[in-house]
C-alpha cells in the first residue's frame, strides 16, 4: 500500500500501490502528481499544491482511507514545520485524520493517530485563544523624513529640502475582527527641515537690487497622536497590514529657524509586515493644516516615516 510516512517532521514516500478495491487510474495519476509536488517542497505553495492534488484524487477514490491519511499528514507536517501554521490547517488535519480512522477503524497506527488528533485539538485551542486577544500594545522606533509644501511663499523663503529626524512611540491595538483593528498611539518625534532663503540687501531705487542667499534649518520636537483603522491579512505567524487614519501633532519645542509653534492635523497612510511579535512599517503623513512660518510664509508639513517595533 502506498503511504505518506511522517517521521520527525519529514515526509517520506514509499512507491508502492494503494489497495486496489479503492483505487483507480485517475486517482493514481493525481497521487503521482502529489508525490512530485512533495519532492519539490520549498515554499508554502508546494505543500498546498500536493494537498490539492490529493483532494482531486479523492474525487475519483472517495472511500480510500490512505488518501485521507496522507492529506491529514500533509496538513500536520506543514503545521509542525511552521510553513502553514494557520488555525484552519489544524482543523483540516483533524478532519482528514478522523476520516481516515472512520474508514479504517482497525488501522495499525490507530492509537498514534488518536493521540495526534488530541494534540492538534489542544494546539488549535491555544492558537485561537491567542489570536482572539482583544487588546494588545506595542512599542516602535524609527525615522521621519519631512518637508514643507507652500500655499503662500514670500521672501525670504525660496525653497526647502527634505529633512530627517527620529521617532519613537507606543500604541494600543483594539481587535474588532480577524481582519480589522483600531490603533491609537502616542509618538515623540523630531524633525529638522532645511529652508533656503534670499534676503534683499540693498535697492538703489533704479531697479538695481542686491540679494544674499543662504540656508537654515527649522527644527522641532513634536508629540503626535495618531489613530488608525488597520486592515490585516494573517497567514500563520505572519501578517500583512495597511492602515488609514489621522494624526494630530503639536510642537513641544523649536530650535534654530522660524520662531513659532503650531498644531498640525494630517492624513496618515501606512503599510507593514509583521512576524510573530516583530513588525516593520512605512507610512506617509499628509499635512492638512496651514502652518505660519512667519514673514507671510504659509505651508503644510508632510512626512514619510519608517519604523521597527514589537507588539505584545
Amino acid at each position: 500500500m502506498k503511504n505518506l510516512v511522517c517521521l520527525t517532521g519529514v515526509l517520506l514516500f514509499t512507491i508502492t500501490t494503494y489497495a486496489q478495491d479503492c483505487m483507480n487510474e485517475k486517482a493514481q495519476s493525481y497521487i503521482v502528481r502529489a508525490n512530485k509536488a512533495i519532492d519539490e517542497v520549498k515554499t508554502d505553495a508546494d505543500y498546498l499544491n500536493a494537498i490539492e492534488e490529493l483532494k482531486k484524487a479523492l474525487t475519483y477514490a472517495p472511500d480510500c482511507p490512505d488518501i485521507y491519511y496522507n492529506i491529514g499528514t500533509l496538513y500536520d507536517t506543514s503545521i509542525s514545520s511552521g510553513l502553514l501554521k494557520d488555525p484552519e490547517n489544524y482543523k483540516n488535519a483533524i478532519k482528514y485524520l478522523k476520516k481516515y480512522l472512520e474508514l479504517k477503524p482497525d488501522a495499525e497506527n490507530k492509537q498514534d493517530i488518536q493521540d495526534r488528533i488530541s494534540e492538534l485539538g489542544y494546539e488549535y485551542e491555544q492558537l485561537t485563544r491567542k489570536s482572539k486577544k482583544l487588546v494588545s500594545f506595542g512599542i516602535l522606533g524609527g525615522l521621519n523624513f519631512s518637508s514643507f509644501s507652500y500655499a503662500v511663499k514670500q521672501a525670504p523663503v525660496i525653497d526647502n529640502g527634505m529633512g530627517f529626524g527620529g521617532r519613537c512611540g507606543i500604541f494600543l491595538e483594539f481587535r474588532l475582527s480577524d481582519l480589522i483593528s483600531i490603533q491609537p498611539g502616542v509618538n515623540i518625534s523630531s524633525i529638522s527641515v532645511p529652508i533656503y532663503y534670499r534676503y534683499l540687501l540693498s535697492n538703489d531705487g533704479s531697479g538695481n537690487e542686491e540679494y544674499q542667499d543662504g540656508n537654515m534649518y527649522t527644527s522641532y520636537a513634536m508629540i503626535e497622536f495618531p489613530i488608525n483603522l488597520l486592515f490585516k491579512y494573517n497567514f500563520g505567524k505572519n501578517r500583512l497590514f495597511g492602515g488609514i487614519g489621522t494624526v494630530i501633532s503639536q510642537t513641544l519645542s523649536n530650535g534654530d529657524g522660524f520662531d513659532n509653534k503650531f498644531t498640525n492635523v494630517g492624513l496618515n497612510l501606512k503599510v507593514g509586515y509583521s512576524y510573530r511579535k516583530f513588525f516593520i512599517e512605512f507610512g506617509y503623513n499628509a499635512g492638512m493644516t496651514d502652518i505660519s512660518l512667519g514673514n507671510d510664509v504659509i505651508a503644510k508639513m508632510n512626512s514619510l516615516y519608517g519604523s521597527l517595533g514589537l507588539r505584545f
